[in-house]
This record gives C-alpha cells, structure tokens and sequence, in this order.
C-alpha cells in the first residue's frame, strides 16, 4: 500500500528536517519540499485515475464536459495553492502563503463562474 510509503517518507522527511534545521535551515526547507514532490509523483498514478473515472461517470451522466473540466481546475487549483501555502509557511513566509491562498480564492471563483451559469440557466429554464 502506498499510504504507508507516504507516511514513511514523510516522517523521514520531518525527522531529518527537524535535525537538519538547527545547524542549516535552508537545507531543512529543500528536505521538506523533496519529500512532498515525492508524495506528489506516487499520488499522481491516483490523481490521474480519479480524473478518469470522473470523465467516465460525467460522459455517462450526460454532464457537459465543460462543467466537469471546471470543477477539475477548481479541485487542481485548491491542492496546488494549499501545497504552495504550506511549503511558505514550512520556511517561515506565513504572509506569502496566506497571499498565494488568497490568489487561489479568486481563481476558483472565476472558474466557478461556468457552473453558476448554468445553475442559472436551470433555474430560469424551470420558472418559465
């Protein structure tokens, strides 16, 4: 199970992290944010399945694959902004990573944009 490979690193990672930060910080930093683009490229074989059967399940449903591709850039922006957030906060930058999430709110509302629409256009299609 990857979980376990996860977990395994990421606690190595802490681990030296942790021991590493006394004597060089920026080193400590470059542990940390290795070891979460090592996470990353053994999530990505789920992320990439996720994205599948939700394509799959929407062609069957009849969803416009508009809407889908919305709330996928929705779901990738949260994830890249929250894993950026979090990288800043890990080297001592709170007020960058609160920008970046910031940033990443506004972005989902504009993406967002798309599928207000067309909850409008139900809406009114069902009062008239």
């Amino acid at each position: 199970m990857d979980i376990f490979k996860i977990c395994a690193i990421g606690l190595l990672a802490a681990v030296l992290a942790l021991t590493v930060k006394q004597y060089k910080p920026e080193i400590a930093l470059l542990i940390s944010a290795g070891a979460a683009i090592i996470i990353l490229f053994i999530v990505a074989d789920y992320i990439f399945e996720a994205v599948t059967v939700l394509s799959a399940l929407s062609e069957k449903a009849g969803v416009n694959s508009d809407l889908l591709s919305a709330v996928l850039k929705i779901i990738g922006v949260g994830y890249i902004a929250e894993f950026s957030a979090g990288v800043c906060e890990d080297s001592g930058n709170k007020s960058i990573g609160d920008k970046i999430t910031f940033a990443a709110k506004i972005i989902i509302l504009i993406a967002a944009l798309p599928m207000l629409t067309a909850v409008i256009d139900i809406i009114t299609q069902m009062t008239v």
